[in-house]
């Protein structure tokens, strides 16, 4: 990847003029299509891609960081801190796992996933197909899905774990953050 500092021209050629207001600060631009082997993870800053990202394992907004696809994303997992815009679809063989109530996210196409899990996270997509998925209030209640269905898909320790953040325990269970590491069986 060889990415590099934002020029004006590049935000000519958003689709939608909101991107280019929310790409203020350091912005990486990458030119054309991005395949990456393993894990990407945006912090502190932004990254705009004009062109499709295609990562083998997970892409991760975290709470400072802003992801901008003109084109496709393709990857495992998609974990949503920060902010997130794709102009086209997003295809998940894994999680999508949105919790960061300060974060937003739009995608423009059809979102597909094994699992969705959203909190309050900012989540914007009027074309959603998940084989298991839940709506939830931060560490208050599980709005929609059914837990034993996430349970299966998740495991029964990794479900313990986030629990609490759906709304379904009180219990004060080890985490060191709930990074895509809790979705490896999915």
């Amino acid at each position: 990847m060889k990415p590099r500092l934002r020029r004006a021209g590049d935000l000519a050629d958003l689709l939608l003029e909101e991107h280019a207001t929310f790409l203020d600060g350091d912005t990486w631009v990458h030119e054309g299509d991005l395949v990456l082997e393993g894990e990407l993870e945006v912090k502190r800053g932004a990254l705009l891609i004009l062109g499709n990202l295609r990562v083998s394992d997970a892409v991760g907004t975290d709470e400072s960081g802003k992801l901008v696809v003109t084109g496709r994303l393709d990857a495992r997992h998609l974990y949503l801190e920060g902010d997130l815009r794709v102009h086209k679809d997003v295809a998940l063989r894994g999680a999508l796992f949105g919790f960061y109530e300060a974060g937003n996210s739009q995608v423009d196409g059809r979102t597909t996933a094994k699992l969705g899990l959203i909190g309050d996270h900012e989540w914007e997509c009027d074309d959603e197909h998940y084989e298991v998925s839940g709506r939830f209030s931060n560490f208050v209640e599980l709005e929609e899905g059914d837990p034993d269905a996430i349970r299966q898909l998740m495991g029964d320790k990794e479900f313990a774990i986030l629990a609490p953040m759906l709304g379904l325990s009180d219990e004060d269970t080890e985490c060191d953050g709930y990074g895509m590491k809790l979705f490896f069986r999915v």
